[in-house]
């Protein structure tokens, strides 16, 4: 099982952005 199916769409797409902008720092 995905964790990014258990927690919700939108915090998903918040957590996605948030990883990506720390990936790139």
């Amino acid at each position: 099982l995905n964790n990014e199916a258990l927690i919700p769409q939108l915090e998903l797409r918040q957590r996605n952005s948030y990883g990506s902008e720390s990936a790139q720092q």
